[in-house]
């Protein structure tokens, strides 16, 4: 496993390994870089960021001690989103932004998040699911002590209607989850069309189940 120590700001970080401050669009940069396997990412700090953390084709990829933060109205902002990934760990992480904590995007396998502390934000989200074609299950998912505060939604499973791609959402448990001051504790939303984007004519044709 390779480990990398960020303790930094995003603004001003100054890597341990390199000597000199990066600025945020270098991180960004870096961050596109880490798509590789065998990745420990640990006490990094993510204050006012703009876009997230859009994690994607991560394989044995652990985000340990993590903090991410920005302002409660800064909507449509995850603190991390993780798709089409395999083995990847969410641990011991403080997450507060105007948007879903931590979302999952299709193609994802055998995923733990666990010791999350949300809030403010909109909780922990599977999907949406079901807008493309080209989309893939999702296999493996576990939410595990995790403490959701002050936020719109605890758990949610987002899945777009009337779309013609069938897709296998499989194998999720969540486990120990405190909720305080949540609105929609659980949420299964079936009918997934922010914007008015989709027709509501059909059921979604995600299919949860257990094999």
């Amino acid at each position: 496993m390779s480990t990398r120590n960020h303790q930094c700001l995003i603004k001003s970080c100054l890597h341990p390994w390199e000597g000199k401050a990066q600025s945020e669009e270098e991180l960004k940069q870096e961050n596109a870089k880490l798509k590789q396997e065998n990745i420990e990412l640990t006490s990094a700090s993510v204050e006012g960021y703009e876009e997230g953390l859009n994690s994607q084709g991560y394989h044995n990829f652990t985000f340990h001690r993590f903090k991410v933060s920005a302002p409660a109205y800064s909507h449509n902002i995850d603190g991390i989103h993780i798709g089409r990934s395999i083995d990847v760990n969410v641990l011991n992480t403080n997450i507060a932004t105007g948007d879903d904590c931590v979302s999952l995007g299709d193609d994802c396998i055998q995923v733990l998040v666990k010791n999350l502390k949300c809030g403010p934000g909109r909780g922990i989200s599977i999907g949406s699911l079901g807008k493309y074609k080209e989309e893939k299950l999702v296999e493996g998912i576990k939410v595990k002590d995790c403490t959701l505060k002050g936020i719109d939604n605890g758990v949610r499973i987002k899945t777009w209607p009337n779309e013609s791609r069938k897709i296998i959402v499989t194998h999720m448990k969540f486990e120990n989850i405190t909720m305080n001051n949540v609105m929609n504790p659980f949420i299964i939303d079936q009918e997934y069309c922010p914007w008015n984007q989709c027709s509501k004519d059909n059921y979604s044709l995600i299919h949860s189940c257990k094999p």
